[in-house]
């Protein structure tokens, strides 16, 4: 590679690198967040979208339409509501921990619920729930396992994998706002303790 010192050219015909050759203007590594031309997930463009957003100050004051499946209560049973289901199946204890966890849910929700992109990222982790929740929870239930052993597959099949599902997000995904969520689904009777 040869530089001319008189001018700001240089010729990289012969130069080799593991990652690309670029002279004084790129850009590409400052401080700031980046965004991949073509990211790998919905997560990834639903959080692109998020920061664009907040940015630009784009709110709404409606809910998105994947969203709004999670509103409504669809009782499966007679035992309607969360303080029931828990009740119904022997978890009387865990009640005050469930309702401060639903609610912390309920918080991060009214709080970026004013983005699109975030009520997206949250329908979809509740939606990631509920499929995960129906194939890998609720056979188990049905067959009859105890308590501490539900608790230990909530955690592993469901609450680990929904964590891992977004890490990059301008808001915090934390394991009180994912049992939250599996807390407020059981009050809308999504998910239940019992068979």
């Amino acid at each position: 590679m040869k530089f001319n010192s008189d001018s700001n050219n240089t010729n990289q015909t012969n130069a080799t690198a593991k990652e690309k050759i670029v002279g004084r203007d790129d850009n590409s590594s400052n401080n700031s967040f980046h965004f991949h031309e073509n990211p790998q997930s919905q997560i990834d463009r639903w959080i692109q979208k998020l920061h664009y957003e907040m940015e630009n100050n784009e709110r709404i004051y409606d809910m998105v339409e994947s969203l709004q499946f999670y509103q409504k209560q669809i009782p499966y049973d007679d035992i309607v509501g969360l303080e029931n289901k828990l009740s119904h199946s022997g978890r009387d204890s865990q009640r005050i921990k469930a309702l401060l966890k639903k609610e912390e849910f309920t918080k991060l929700l009214d709080k970026w619920g004013a983005y699109a992109s975030a009520q997206e990222i949250i329908a979809y982790l509740l939606s990631r729930i509920d499929t995960l929740y129906e194939t890998e929870v609720q056979p188990v239930i049905n067959s009859g396992a105890t308590n501490d052993e539900i608790d230990k597959l909530f955690r592993v099949k469901v609450i680990d994998p929904v964590i891992n599902e977004v890490k990059s997000a301008p808001f915090l995904i934390n394991y009180n706002h994912v049992s939250g969520m599996v807390y407020w689904l059981a009050e809308l009777c999504f998910v239940r303790w019992h068979k």
